[in-house]
């Protein structure tokens, strides 16, 4: 079975097409104008290499693989050669030389493009970055060994990097962006499930959390599975949402705990390969799907679980599914893969935990901020593999003059360009003084609460609500003074 469709594109060093259809597209090089190009059966674009070293164990038999290195692939690209008029042997010998130019250059591209049909504009490229290629191995005397037709064979050997790539770097929002990059901060964070209900006769709510307040606990000895060791069981739970609007969202994070009554069961030192598959459903019953899987280890007591997080990217750019209204999701968590006797696989030998389900933008700031930087997650990142990454910095502008406000009542405060915190200090109004006597005595009111927060979180040009607090009023009906704040709903707020 041939690795392309009829319509897919795959182009050598952006200048030959070496598929495009089921006829081929002709060249438009000058060295040979209209000769076609077409990869014939048997070609591979290989897979990436394995580099491990190994060490003996010195306890018993057997030794351990070391390494999770790649080396690079091995392309190799038998192509068949044709000109539009028979007999045209300066066209042909143009090509073939068009063809060895191309790969004999220290650094170019493959580059496959899947369509479904000539109309299909859709395809993401895959581009393999490639290397000077190996001695190409020609076969003379024409195609068919009689040259009674003007074609010829070509064998491409070529080095590549093991890892594909997209033709468009991604670019990542930050909380605070460069401002010579333009780019819109990302959108808050959507707490999808907070577990305040629990959707599942299995599951119970629990405090054992890392980001909580609430959790949910499930064991497979709860009714309905009664299996305390999860044969035949996997973790499975759905709860609905009320139309949450997941746009601009590309990540969905969750904390996963495991504790096991049955941990010497388990693989490697307590732990086990876990396998999340989570779907969201929209409100007209479009469903995506996404799966996470790594590695997890397990505590030996189910109520004192060891967590881990899990990053899910969400699908983005499905046009049938609408992000702006989804209505609930599906968790399927599982350590042992289906069966004929587990058709939804097993989650077996554990206890678990899920708390603070959370659709995210590409980065977060996962732990407070602090005078020295912050320590971002980045969430939903396209890809499954290593890929390099580019950061421009910005130096940050000096110190901004306070702003100080001591009209009483409400209003608002712009945050300035290329600001991610700000310093709140907040005063409030007083207390009133008793009103004096004929002998000229009087209480005097009590101070002002004095409030700060020294690292306000906010992003450019976010307009922040204030209320300043009235003084307190002495006399015979003294009044005391009001609160004063620096906050909106929803967000942080310092009060004093």
């Amino acid at each position: 079975m041939s690795l392309l469709s009829p319509y897919d594109s795959l182009i050598l060093a952006h200048e030959v097409e070496l598929w495009g259809g089921p006829n081929g597209v002709p060249s438009t090089s000058a060295l040979c104008p209209g000769a076609v190009f077409r990869v014939m059966p048997g070609f591979t674009l290989s897979t990436p290499q394995p580099t491990t070293d190994y060490t003996g164990t010195l306890t018993t038999d057997g030794e351990r693989p070391f390494g999770v290195r790649a080396s690079n692939r091995l392309i190799t690209l038998p192509i068949r050669i044709s000109t539009p008029v028979a007999g045209d042997w300066t066209t042909l010998a143009g090509a073939r030389e068009l063809l060895l130019q191309l790969t004999d250059q220290q650094f170019y591209t493959l580059m496959w493009t899947r369509r479904a049909s000539p109309e299909d504009t859709q395809g993401f490229p895959l581009i393999l970055d490639c290397f000077r290629a190996q001695p190409a191995v020609i076969q003379y005397g024409g195609f068919d060994g009689q040259e009674l037709q003007t074609v010829q064979m070509v064998t491409l050997t070529i080095p590549a990097l093991p890892y594909g790539r997209a033709d468009v770097a991604q670019q990542i929002a930050f909380t605070a962006p460069v401002a010579a990059l333009n780019a819109p901060a990302p959108p808050a964070p959507v707490v999808l499930d907070s577990f305040t209900t629990i959707n599942s006769p299995q599951a119970v709510q629990s405090t054992v959390n890392v980001v909580g307040p609430d959790s949910m606990y499930w064991d497979p000895g709860n009714t309905p599975a009664l299996a305390p060791d999860g044969t035949g069981t996997p973790l499975s739970y759905s709860a609905s949402l009320l139309n949450v609007n997941l746009t601009g969202l590309t990540g969905i994070t969750m904390w996963l705990g495991l504790g096991s009554r049955y941990r010497y069961n388990l693989d490697h030192n307590g732990s086990s390969l876990v396998t999340v598959i989570m779907t969201l459903t929209d409100s007209d019953g479009t469903v995506i799907s996404m799966t996470a899987r790594k590695r997890v280890p397990s505590s030996a007591d189910p109520g004192n679980p060891v967590f881990t997080l899990f990053q899910l990217a969400i699908p983005q750019n499905v046009t049938a599914f609408n992000y702006t209204q989804v209505a609930g999701y599906s968790l399927t968590i599982r350590n042992r893969a289906p069966t004929a006797l587990a058709s939804a696989g097993e989650l077996r030998w554990t206890c678990a935990y899920i708390d603070a389900v959370t659709a995210v933008p590409p980065s977060v700031i996962p732990i407070s901020p602090s005078t020295r930087g912050s320590l971002y997650q980045l969430n939903g990142i396209a890809g499954t593999v290593h890929a390099p990454a580019a950061f421009s910095f910005q130096q940050a502008p000096a110190a901004q003059a306070a702003t100080v406000v001591t009209t009483p009542g409400a209003g608002t405060y712009t945050v300035p360009l290329l600001t991610a915190y700000v310093k709140a200090e907040v005063v409030g109004g007083g207390g009133a003084g008793a009103s004096e006597t004929g002998a000229g005595q009087g209480g005097g009111g009590s101070g002002a609460e004095y409030a700060c927060e020294p690292l306000f979180t906010c992003v450019p040009g976010e307009v922040i609500s204030y209320t300043i607090g009235a003084a307190g009023v002495a006399g015979a009906t003294p009044a005391n003074g009001g609160q004063t704040t620096f906050g909106g709903p929803g967000g942080q707020v310092v009060t004093a």
